[in-house]
């Protein structure tokens, strides 16, 4: 089978079902299979195509940012980069400007864009996608200013520190995780962390 004959087909537009919720809202669609089997597909995803922006900031001292806030569908505390969706025109590099000055109270020196094209996040069942940058030279220049929604602590990790909390489970956001693999070769360092499971015993 080829791969075009994977593709199925979206009949109809995207029906949204739920009244969107801070830009978020769900989605019912009809899908076609390639053998002619049709059903429902519900996902949740963001309106008016609105795509969030990561930024893993790394200060001038050598140390990653995260913010630390609770999570409602996790339903815990969760340690993440600093990120959020666009306001208005915003370009993703003016998004990734705008929340490293509100949730860390920081300017960069200098910006890098990760990949060229946007990241889903869980595409199973949402259809979110996002950008990811990495910013040098992270200086603060005010107090955090987040959003009335937001209740947030920061914190600064040296970088050995940061990849052992991703392999040790205590950073679990997909997005954080895949904006730190893609980072790595832009810091040019490597880690000797000892395994954590040993697949080989008997």
């Amino acid at each position: 089978m080829s791969v075009t004959q994977l593709i199925p087909q979206r009949i109809g537009e995207s029906q949204m079902i739920v009244e969107p919720r801070l830009g978020k809202t769900m989605f019912e669609d009809l899908i076609r299979k390639p053998n002619g089997h049709e059903y429902k597909f519900f996902s949740w995803g963001t309106t008016k195509n609105i795509r969030p922006v990561m930024v893993l900031p790394l200060t001038e001292e050598g140390n990653i940012v995260a913010v630390e806030q609770y999570r409602e569908a996790a339903d815990q505390l969760i340690i993440e980069v600093p990120g959020g969706n666009p306001k208005g025109n915003q370009t993703d590099e003016e998004v990734a400007r705008a929340e490293l000055l509100e949730e860390a109270g920081m300017e960069w020196n200098t910006l890098i864009l990760l990949t060229p094209k946007r990241i889903f996040w869980e595409p199973a069942s949402l259809r979110i996608s996002f950008t990811s940058y990495l910013a040098f030279g992270c200086r603060k220049v005010q107090e955090p200013k987040p959003d009335k929604n937001e209740f947030i602590a920061l914190h600064e990790f040296p970088l050995p520190k940061w990849l052992e909390m991703i392999y040790l489970g205590e950073v679990t956001d997909p997005k954080t995780i895949v904006t730190t693999i893609l980072a790595m070769r832009h810091l040019g360092i490597t880690f000797n962390i000892p395994p954590i499971f040993n697949f080989n015993k008997g």
